[in-house]
Order: structure tokens, then C-alpha cells, then sequence
């Protein structure tokens, strides 16, 4: 850092025999006159004056105010859209565009979401990126033969047999079901 202020002809940062607290004061000091400095220099090289460098409070502000109101509104959409959807895995995939940063309880309250599903959402936008898919999850299948098995059982007609006459009803204690 010396050697850098030396280059643009500020002096030397020292810091021995000082209190710490004044170590940051005096950096803070030294970094806003090493910036002002460079803006002079690059003002003469450039022959622009000092003034159009600098950039002008109101614009930035007001650009600030802006992007956070464009922000703000796209956050609410979002926050509208996932209550909107109606399956978990869908939920997930719109979860994964959280910021790694926003704790997962403050996000499942904001977005109106538990917090598993924050915590699923982020694990799988750091494995797969935003906006895929959770993989689905694999139930127990039937295999096809042992369907066609119970069919054929409950329709063979040695075991089963029409009886007509009798009501299509379970009798249980006193009350009849159809």
C-alpha cells in the first residue's frame, strides 16, 4: 500500500506507535486522498475538467431508487407465482433462483414457503443450477404380471361365479353396504 502511495506522491502510511482506532481513521484519510489525487491526475491527462468526473448524486440516487423499486415489485411477483403453484416440485425449481445468502428462515417466511423446501431448493441450485427440476421421487411399481396375476385370479370362474338373485351388497352386523 506504501509503495502505491509513494507512486502517485502521497507519503507513506506509517503505523507504529499509534492506537489502533486512529489506524482506521488515519487509513480512511489516506484512501480519500490517494482517490482524490488519482481523479486530479486522470483529470489533466484527460484534460477533462475535475467536475465531469465526478458523477452526479442526484442521477445515482435516483437510479438506486429505481433498480430498488423494480426489485421490490419483482420480488412480489415471484412471491405471488410460487403461491400459486400447486406442487412441491414445481415450488422447488421456482425456489432454486433463492440467494445463497438469505437465511432460510427469512426466506420461507417471506416467500410463504417451510423451510424444507428452501433448504431442498438451495441444495439443488448449487448441484444443478437455477431453475431445474428436483428429480422425481420413485414409488413402489407393480409389475405388470402380477397385475395381469390378481386379474386373472379374481376373473377366473372357478373361483368366482355369478349368482343371480342375490344383491350386489356386504352385510355387516345389522346394516347392509352397497
Amino acid at each position: 500500500m506504501s509503495d502505491c502511495l509513494s507512486k502517485i506522491g502521497l507519503s507513506p502510511l506509517k503505523f507504529h506507535s499509534q492506537p489502533s482506532c486512529s489506524k482506521i481513521q488515519q487509513r480512511k484519510r489516506r484512501i480519500d486522498a490517494a482517490i482524490a489525487t488519482i481523479k486530479e491526475k486522470v483529470s489533466k491527462s484527460l484534460d477533462v475538467p475535475l467536475h465531469r468526473l465526478e458523477p452526479r448524486e442526484e442521477t445515482v440516487m435516483h437510479d438506486t431508487i429505481k433498480k430498488a423499486e423494480e426489485f421490490d415489485h419483482l420480488m412480489l411477483s415471484w412471491k405471488e407465482k410460487i403461491a400459486a403453484l400447486n406442487t412441491n416440485r414445481l415450488k422447488i425449481q421456482a425456489l432454486s433462483l433463492i440467494l445463497q445468502g438469505w437465511p432460510r428462515r427469512q426466506a420461507a417466511n417471506f416467500l410463504g414457503v417451510s423451510e424444507y423446501l428452501v433448504r431442498t431448493a438451495k441444495s439443488l441450485a448449487l448441484e444443478k443450477g437455477i431453475l431445474s427440476l428436483p428429480d422425481p421421487k420413485h414409488g413402489k411399481k407393480l409389475l405388470s404380471a402380477t397385475a395381469q396375476l390378481v386379474n386373472s385370479f379374481y376373473n377366473d370362474e372357478e373361483l368366482t361365479r355369478e349368482m343371480p338373485g342375490k344383491e350386489d351388497s356386504i352385510s355387516i352386523g345389522s346394516c347392509k353396504h352397497k
